[in-house]
């Protein structure tokens, strides 16, 4: 019975279209099926035994793989694994075998192995060019001047990190092994995330790139400002599952915007101020005359004209410099009174023209006379001015409605000949 066995074991051997093997570990005597001959490149008559298998493999394999299989002896194991590539005496060709078997154990030793193999080849072909791929896209990556990542909303994955490079790393000031496997309301803040999802599922809901502006505070109180675009992430069937992002820091552009604004700022500052009381200059008025027209021609609004009172004996008496103090102190009364949707203009000397919301004659009339009070107490308070003896600074004023912005320049002049009307009538006594 046993030697029918036997005989019907070794009619299999030779009929297997597999690569089936079966190693007697007492005797060193290998039975291998012919599909291993072919896959390995040896000949039908090749010897096998342990030391001619371990020859076969290639030789930065070798001593792994011999000291795999005496461990699975030693051990007594029920089966081993493995994974390793020859080269073949037939043509140097490499190839990758995967090769499993179980192993038979008697009297509390292990006298056999019997398993088969399987030609990896081809796969792991395919393996090394993904892998090639993966390790070139990362290392595209790693030299991209941005930073790149990859976040999956898959299943149970809520926005979870899948791939960032080390521009990212450098953003969140995290370990990549700290970033990948994880959502933003595991490393970021409770407001951060929450403004991240927003911004992912704007992107996935419409399908398209949406760019967003992002910035980060650092422990030190330094803004970073990051330009980031979103780009929705799509698996094989075509189904958006993920976001990916790609930025760089904008913090130096953003901070030559900033200089470049104040310079215009300062540059504005000299053509539109009047560095003496810091109200708009008459250039500014002529060059945004339109503007101004259009925002107060609406019918709610007076053109205003005020003129100070014997500016003429003040500086022939006390002198430019005691004159130009008391030009100082009406420019920054008139600044505080007056509010941000309002407008003041040195118009020429001691003329100022202004630009003041109301409806009624009446409100205009009670607001410059308190103007007026304020000039002249605010002159007082001075002290320059106080040393002088001064005697009250007062000013005539003019005011006309504009009743559309087509009627500015009229409003301008009705309000000057209104001011130089009460003007004569106090040089006359009237």
């Amino acid at each position: 019975m046993l030697k029918k066995n036997k005989d019907s074991i070794d009619e299999y051997f030779d009929l297997a279209d597999f690569q089936v093997f079966e190693i007697n570990l007492v005797s060193n005597k290998w039975k291998v099926t012919e599909n291993i001959n072919k896959v390995f490149g040896v000949p039908k008559d090749f010897i096998w035994n342990f030391d001619s298998f371990i020859g076969l493999i290639v030789v930065e394999q070798r001593e792994e793989i011999k000291e795999k299989l005496e461990n699975v002896i030693k051990n007594k194991e029920n089966e081993y694994s493995l994974l390793f590539q020859i080269q073949r005496p037939i043509d140097a060709e490499k190839r990758w075998i995967a090769s499993k078997a179980k192993v038979i154990c008697e009297n509390g030793r292990a006298t056999k192995f019997i398993g088969a193999n399987v030609d990896m080849t081809e796969y792991k072909g395919v393996e090394e060019q993904i892998k090639e791929k993966n390790d070139l896209m990362m290392t595209f990556l790693q030299v991209v001047p941005a930073f790149v990542f990859v976040k999956e909303y898959n299943g149970r994955a809520k926005g979870t990190y899948i791939l960032c490079n080390e521009q990212v790393e450098d953003m969140m000031e995290m370990k990549k092994e700290d970033i990948i496997g994880k959502n933003d309301f595991q490393i970021n803040s409770k407001e951060d995330a929450l403004y991240f999802l927003k911004t992912d599922n704007e992107c996935m809901s419409s399908g398209e790139a949406i760019r967003s502006d992002l910035v980060i505070k650092r422990e030190n109180d330094e803004s970073v400002y990051y330009d980031v675009s979103l780009s929705p992430y799509s698996n094989v069937k075509n189904e958006i599952i993920g976001v990916i992002g790609v930025g760089k820091d904008i913090s130096s552009w953003k901070q030559k915007l900033k200089k470049i604004a104040d310079l215009r700022k300062t540059a504005e500052n000299y053509a539109y101020i009047d560095q003496l009381t810091k109200v708009k200059n008459r250039n500014y008025f002529n060059v945004y005359y339109d503007d101004i027209a259009e925002k107060y021609g609406n019918g709610e609004a007076f053109a205003v004209l005020i003129d100070i009172d014997f500016f003429k004996v003040i500086n022939d008496t006390f002198g430019h410099i005691i004159g130009d103090e008391v030009l100082k102190e009406i420019g920054n009364s008139i600044n505080k009174e007056i509010s941000e949707s309002e407008l003041a203009i040195r118009y020429g000397g001691d003329e100022f023209l202004l630009f003041l919301e109301g409806k009624e004659d009446s409100d205009i009339e009670k607001r410059l006379e308190l103007l007026c009070q304020i000039i002249n107490e605010n002159c007082k308070k001075n002290q320059l001015l106080l040393e002088q003896c001064m005697d009250d600074i007062s000013a005539s004023c003019g005011y006309f409605k504009i009743s559309n912005s087509k009627l500015l320049e009229k409003a301008v002049v009705e309000a000057d000949r209104e001011m130089y009307k009460k003007k004569a009538k106090r040089k006359g006594g009237g």
